[in-house]
């Protein structure tokens, strides 16, 4: 496997414009918060006691396993102490990984969650595992190297692994899914995912799937990492943000997203990405 390793970073913003590749291994993880971010990710897990969330969803990680997170998709990974915890992460950015892809080969596939039997997560065989490794420790080479042609080296070899992890999605019969959550913690995430536009609060919840708040709020947040509330202005926030870059006007995504009002929205859109919702709209042009 790639040899040399990157001190892990906690931030969640591209600093290139096309890609960029981390092999990290820790032996003291840092806790990471649940995110979302405007690019796209493939996670190769090496090794560790893992077990990630992707929008509610909670995926047992085995080594080998290649997770596949969208744009706006909210994540954390929970890593239990004791382990080593190692892994390769590749960011895309959505405009270079479209300008890859043609009408004939379509290589967003893998990540289209509205795809019948869509899942996030990969198991690779002991075969297919040796062939991404290899591709991404020559990735991980490459993408960083002063070498003659490493760019488009580099290229060559994003597109190869690209083309795998397609193939891979598109052979398995039947999503591998599983869930260490509690039904109820599932069923309200998917709620949530699903009617983030409507009026939701505690109480609503509360009443929708007949237990208490107090016993709602705590089963959420020891699941999940976060309150509900914090959950629902966060999926509401990452749905906004994708319909502002696709040219929506700024009142329209308060009203979809589910806001009381236009007040609240831009502060609370302000206070998350550090921009107004109009300066998002513009940077999107």
């Amino acid at each position: 496997m790639v040899k040399k390793t990157q001190k892990f970073d906690l931030r969640q913003q591209m600093n290139r414009n096309k890609f960029e590749v981390f092999h990290y291994r820790d032996e003291r993880p840092k806790p990471v918060k649940i995110h979302h971010h405007d690019f796209y990710e493939i996670y190769f897990f090496l090794g560790g006691d893992v077990s990630y969330l992707v929008d509610g969803k909670n995926y047992k990680l085995n080594r080998g396993d290649l997770l596949l997170i969208s744009p706006q998709e909210l994540h954390r990974p929970i890593v239990k102490a004791g382990s080593v915890y190692e892994r390769i992460v590749l960011w895309i950015d959505r405009t270079y990984l479209a300008s890859l892809s043609t009408p004939e080969c379509d290589l967003t596939l893998c990540f289209q969650s509205d795809k019948h039997n869509h899942t996030n997560v990969i198991h690779t065989n002991a075969m297919m595992r040796g062939r991404i490794a290899e591709l991404f420790e020559l990735l991980c080479r490459e993408a960083y190297s002063t070498d003659f042609a490493a760019e488009a080296y580099a290229q060559g070899l994003l597109l190869q692994l690209l083309a795998e992890v397609n193939r891979l999605v598109q052979q398995r019969d039947e999503p591998v899914f599983s869930s260490e959550a509690p039904s109820l913690v599932n069923r309200i995430t998917s709620y949530i995912n699903t009617h983030y536009g409507e009026d939701i609060s505690l109480d609503t919840l509360s009443a929708h799937f007949f237990v208490s708040k107090y016993y709602l709020s705590h089963e959420f947040s020891q699941k999940i990492g976060i309150s509900v509330v914090r959950y629902l202005t966060l999926k509401r926030l990452s749905i906004a943000k994708e319909l502002l870059s696709e040219g929506l006007s700024a009142s329209e995504v308060c009203a979809h997203c589910g806001f009381h009002n236009y007040t609240t929205f831009y502060r609370t859109f302000r206070e998350e990405y550090g921009i107004s919702p109009g300066r998002a709209i513009e940077r999107a042009k």
